[in-house]
């Protein structure tokens, strides 16, 4: 669902560009004309055929051998299995790092003949042990009377030099397998291996895979070498039926959509979560009320409960629901995810509300960035109202609370906007103040910080400086994304279902999302009272909409019946009682793009962003060339 309208201005309106020669091979391809310029916006090459981009196969995958260190890392991990070593695994909490945990766990048992006494999990504790391969993991892996041979990472490790050095003292080879960027100083020189596409002298191609699939493009590798020694037959099927949980961490992570990789893998693994063969599929469609799990199902349903208990408490609640072997613990692991979810959303209600009026006034005093304390956070919490506030106010933003073990310790979650990279923001500061950060990671959307109480002001200001240092003024600003007006005329069962089959989509890829000016004629609360039903009016075609937390609680309504407002939106088809109707999805009210009051309201056609053109330009070449048959209408 869209965050809600956090006090703040009215978003600004950005159309994506279109690239021509794509829209003409779509439209040969016989796509709609709304289709095809959905389509020509999504960074696509008129140079492949649309459909294979569109719904590559897994014959498509760049070669696992490209990544660097693979080989070595396979004949380890093979190595240890031959020789029954017991193999540790070690990931991050998060849907990506849980993800990558099934496949790696269930490969090994199920798949390589890997006895379960010889399979050790350690998942890092969010709330007491923080990100990473930290100090209190690595303590917990040499406490394991039943301690690792081989410790495999996954989603994280790349940083870790100190501890994973301290492993290999103990006798354990640590195997890296991440996808965040390396230090300056390349891959840990403690560890057995580092398989991750960024390393500057790895060969594979596409940057943007998540962690889950570095952990199984690491298990094809080892497959492979089995196989050549005689000791497994096993087809790659074995590991294909594996890529639910890959599609589960690619989505969750939200690398790029536009990536064949990750579209190949997302749209075979929704394939196989669609068979329900899985207990956690079948409860959680069950608990969705879903007949079709999808990317957004992944995004806005299944992460979001994934990832709420390890927020708030233990994570291996939630392996323990993906490998439930049965719908009785798949339905009763659910529900503890469930609980942890509900308290998570009223923790996000308290901090949002807490955080507003201070985030408002440095916004007002001209801040590029927004940095906060907030002394009664949640630190499992913060990197969601994070996301919140950058919505809001359209600049990286970095809160902060106590560490729940240490009094004298923040932890800090950022995240960004469209063009900024919150990792290259914390390296300038690095540069300033070595000293400043105890620890610091992430990537280009979203990172994390370590700070003591006595440095955050410090560490405030030299992250202020290093945001007004790479951000321009015109970047600052909440915006919203659209594929351009549409004729709501045009908006048939047909059109969505064209819509649909453009999945998956995610971070790069974004659904169809349209925008314009349209009258209310009603509205009124439902659910907790923050989500809106509206009736709405384009010219003589009336048609209902939902607009998901469109408030907060107890604020006043957005709109009213009489308004003219300009709205993004989607179009979907809404089901009740056995009846399909079509109906919109408001995503946000934004600022009305500029008209000039001397010539005919006439709508922007899908052609061009707003910003990209002089308005009298604009609305010349758009009387010039008539799209309204098309996509398109006066108004």
């Amino acid at each position: 669902m869209p965050a809600p309208e956090i006090e703040a201005s009215l978003p600004k309106l950005r159309c994506r560009t279109v690239d021509s020669n794509v829209e003409r091979e779509a439209l040969r391809g016989n796509y709609s004309p709304v289709a095809a310029r959905v389509i020509a916006a999504r960074g696509l090459t008129s140079l492949r055929p649309i459909v294979r981009q569109l719904t590559p196969g897994l014959e498509a995958l760049d070669d696992e051998r490209l990544l660097a260190d693979i080989d070595l890392a396979a004949e380890r991990i093979a190595g240890a299995i031959l020789s029954r070593e017991v193999i540790g695994i070690a990931t991050d909490y998060d849907m990506d790092g849980l993800g990558a945990h099934a496949v790696l766990r269930l490969a090994l048992v199920q798949v390589f003949g890997q006895p379960a006494q010889y399979v050790r999990s350690y998942i890092g504790h969010r709330l007491s042990e923080g990100y990473g391969l930290t100090a209190a993991l690595t303590e917990r892996v040499l406490a394991d009377p039943h301690r690792p041979a081989v410790l495999v990472t996954a989603d994280f490790g790349s940083t870790d030099e100190s501890t994973i050095a301290r492993l290999q003292a103990a006798g354990i080879d640590v195997v890296v397998t991440d996808h965040h960027e390396l230090p300056e100083g390349g891959p840990p020189v403690a560890a057995y291996a580092c398989v991750n596409p960024k390393r500057a002298d790895c060969q594979y191609p596409d940057k943007a895979i998540a962690g889950g699939m570095v952990a199984w493009l690491l298990l094809k590798a080892v497959r492979q070498v089995l196989v050549n020694v005689g000791h497994l037959t096993a087809p790659q099927a074995a590991l294909d039926e594996l890529l639910d949980f890959v599609a589960c961490s690619t989505v969750a992570d939200c690398v790029s959509m536009a990536s064949a990789n990750n579209r190949a893998v997302v749209i075979a693994g929704l394939a196989r979560m669609n068979t329900l063969r899985r207990p956690c599929w079948q409860a959680m469609a069950d608990l969705l009320q879903l007949r079709t799990l999808r990317s957004e199902s992944i995004a806005y349903g299944i992460a979001p409960r994934i990832n709420a208990r390890t927020r708030l408490d233990d994570p291996f609640a939630s392996l323990q629901f993906l490998l439930a072997a049965d719908a009785t613990s798949a339905a009763a692991a659910l529900q503890v995810l469930e609980s942890a979810n509900q308290a998570r959303k009223q923790i996000e209600e308290t901090m949002i509300a807490e955080v507003l009026s201070r985030a408002a006034r440095q916004v007002s005093s001209g801040s590029h960035a927004i940095t906060l304390l907030l002394p009664n956070g949640h630190p499992g919490v913060q990197g969601i109202c994070s996301s919140r506030l950058v919505e809001a106010f359209g600049r990286p933003v970095f809160l902060f609370s106590p560490h729940s073990a240490d009094s004298r310790t923040l932890i800090g979650s950022a995240r960004s906007i469209d063009g900024v990279d919150v990792k290259r923001l914390l390296l300038r500061v690095q540069r300033s103040a070595p000293a400043v950060m105890q620890r610091f990671g992430g990537h280009a959307a979203a990172a994390g910080a370590q700070v003591r109480v006595k440095d955050f002001a410090t560490f405030a200001a030299l992250f202020e400086e290093a945001a007004r240092e790479s951000i321009a003024t015109e970047m600052l600003g909440p915006v919203r994304s659209s594929d351009g007006d549409l004729d709501l005329r045009l908006a048939s069962a047909n059109l969505i279902d064209e819509l649909d089959a453009l999945e998956p989509t995610g971070r790069g890829f974004e659904p169809a999302a349209f925008d314009g000016a349209l009258r209310v004629l009603s509205v009124r609360t439902i659910g907790d009272q923050t989500h809106l039903r509206l009736e709405l009016q384009q010219g003589d075609t009336k048609v209902n909409a939902v607009w998901f937390r469109a408030r907060r609680a107890n604020a006043p309504l957005p709109v009213a019946p009489g308004d003219h407002a300009h709205f993004v939106y989607s179009i979907v088809k809404d089901q009740f009682n056995g009846r399909s109707r079509i109906e919109l999805r408001i995503r946000a009210r934004v600022q009305p793009p500029a008209i000039l009051s001397s010539v005919p309201a006439v709508v922007s056609s899908l052609e061009v962003p707003i910003t990209a053109q002089p308005t009298a330009l604009r609305v010349q070449r758009r009387l010039a060339k008539p799209w309204r048959s098309r996509v398109s209408r006066a108004r």
